[in-house]
């Protein structure tokens, strides 16, 4: 999913090129049911917090979370999920 949507925004050749040689090093992580259904109840308290955020973020925030790892960005939607107090699904 992220890598989606940094190729989505890849335009120049350098971009490409530089793209390729982070995909050679960053890993893949799995998006199972476990991170489906940390999703799913994400987006659920995002909506009672009356917050409208992309499905996509919510799932590259929860599968994030439920690996233990930290997402960069630049991108509000995050601080807001991250301000939920989510605490890690594992």
């Amino acid at each position: 999913m992220v890598r989606l949507e940094i190729w989505a925004g890849v335009g120049k050749e350098t971009e490409r090129k530089a793209m390729r040689e982070y995909e050679a090093v960053l890993p893949d992580l799995v998006i199972d049911d476990a991170v489906w259904q940390a999703a799913f109840d994400l987006a659920s308290r995002t909506r009672r917090a009356g917050k409208t955020i992309p499905p996509s973020d919510v799932l590259i925030f929860a599968c994030a979370r439920h690996h233990g790892v930290e997402v960069e960005h630049a991108d509000d939607h995050f601080e807001m999920l991250a301000a939920l107090d989510v605490a890690p699904v594992r």
